[in-house]
């Protein structure tokens, strides 16, 4: 039998050295490396898809004012209506001519008053518009300006003073078209409570039938020579990507980053896990992704541990996977409102460089976000980053500190960090309570599936 010796002093040291000095490559790239730009027209695209959904929303509502039953309701729901179109006001991004002529067509439907405007706010939509409300003419087939949702009310409002047959056969068009919306609203929102429920569930079992802490017990059974490896192999991965990478990617033209990144990130992975492997017991690596649950079966002779099966095994962590998301998924959500309101209010400036690349390379989009970031991630965050200081705190503060850790290197505006935040920690509970690290990479490919279904809606 061997037993295995820690390593000299002196190797100790200078390993500690080196790393230290790849952890000043990785922190010195944050601010070496270039701001994140994503391309004027992406950014432009985005606040018109904003704008257009908020408005197919608000000439919904401005439809359906008329199915109240009594003055008093109409009045509130006008009022509602008014009140969030001064709210956008606020938004810088939304300050366009888009907006501006949408907003006044919703006005002009409810019986506002919308004179005395400046027409410099009405842009390249000026001359339309004022046709439409001086009953001259509708726009012509092919005019931008029937590309706007709300424009639909101001046709409507139209047709109503010059021509009420077809103002009765276009209306009841628009009205069956706002009520499929609305229907759609009210599915979302019973999804949505749903998954607030599902969360309620998940949270509640989980404080009343704590699962063991599987990821503390391997965790107990690493030497202390060896628990520095965690940290190193996390950093190995991270100079790879940002250093190296910020500096192979200068050579390239914009069209080929997005297959580097497709080569970039399984090399850094692979890299780091071939160090830690290296530097470790030869069955550790196996056990940062699944290690074996055994169960006390009796028989009628004896009782004696069992290995759980491994399917019906992965069929469940995949189930706690999604059930987790809805316990995380309202605690992010609430902690980006409080961000948001904190900073005054004001609209997320900045967006995920990946963005520029969905229209057009959707596929491969999909494969690197949704596929192979939420695995390497998983396993560089999950198993070294909080494993190294889980090593050093109790559960719940090592979660934070690589929560924290997770969200800083994150592309986003500050605004969304405690949500990343929430995100990262949330995984790190999930993964010290499971055997494996397949729950949190089932939560992180939910997380980063629906991001990338926004995407698709807006792009």
């Amino acid at each position: 039998m061997t037993v295995e010796k820690d390593p000299p002093v002196a190797d100790r040291i200078l390993r500690s050295v080196t790393f230290l000095i790849l952890f000043l490559a990785v922190f010195g790239s944050f601010f070496l490396r270039p701001e994140p730009k994503t391309d004027s027209a992406v950014l432009e695209d985005l606040t018109k898809t904003q704008s257009d959904l908020f408005f197919k929303f608000i000439a919904a509502g401005a439809l359906n004012i008329d199915e109240a039953k009594t003055e008093e309701q109409k009045t509130v729901l006008k009022n509602a209506i008014v009140g969030q179109l001064q709210s956008i006001d606020s938004e810088p991004a939304f300050r366009t001519p888009e907006v501006q002529v949408q907003k006044r067509m919703v006005l002009a439907h409810l019986g506002e008053d919308i004179g005395g405007y400046d027409e410099k706010s009405l842009g390249p939509y000026k001359e339309a518009f004022q046709n439409l409300y001086a009953d001259r003419s509708l726009p012509s087939e092919g005019d931008a300006i029937l590309t706007m949702p709300a424009t639909e009310l101001a046709v409507l409002d139209y047709l109503k003073r010059n021509d009420p047959e077809r103002y009765a056969i276009e209306h009841k068009k628009v009205k069956e078209k706002a009520a499929s919306l609305l229907t759609a609203i009210n599915i979302g929102s019973i999804v949505f409570l749903f998954i607030i429920t599902l969360g309620l569930y998940g949270a509640v079992r989980f404080f009343f039938n704590r699962p063991p802490a599987y990821f503390g017990r391997f965790l107990d059974t690493v030497k202390p020579a060896q628990q520095p490896v965690f940290m190193e192999t996390a950093i190995l991965f991270l100079f790879v990507m940002f250093p190296v990478g910020m500096i192979l990617s200068r050579f390239l033209s914009e069209q080929w980053m997005l297959p580097f990144n497709f080569v970039l990130i399984p090399a850094a992975f692979l890299i780091s896990l071939l160090y830690f492997k290296s530097e470790t017991r030869p069955e550790m690596l196996r056990w940062l992704f699944w290690v074996p649950v055994f169960d006390q079966v009796s028989s009628e002779n004896d009782t004696a541990p069992t290995q759980r099966p491994f399917l019906p095994s992965l069929f469940k962590e995949i189930g706690v996977g999604i059930v987790a998301w809805a316990v995380i998924f309202p605690v992010g959500a609430l902690a980006t409102l409080i961000a948001v309101t904190l900073a005054g209010g004001e609209a997320v400036p900045s967006v995920h460089p990946i963005v520029q690349y969905v229209d057009g390379h959707r596929l491969e989009v999909f494969l690197l976000a949704v596929v192979i970031a939420p695995i390497v991630e998983e396993v560089i965050f999950r198993n070294f980053v909080y494993g190294f200081f889980r090593f050093r705190f109790q559960g719940f503060l090592a979660a934070l500190f690589s929560g924290f850790f997770f969200a800083v290197i994150h592309p986003y505006s500050a605004v969304l960090m405690p949500q990343l935040t929430v995100l990262g920690a949330g995984l790190a509970i999930l993964r010290e309570h499971r055997p494996g690290i397949v729950a949190p990479i089932v939560t992180h490919m939910i997380v980063n599936g629906l991001a990338f279904l926004f995407m698709q809606l807006l792009f």
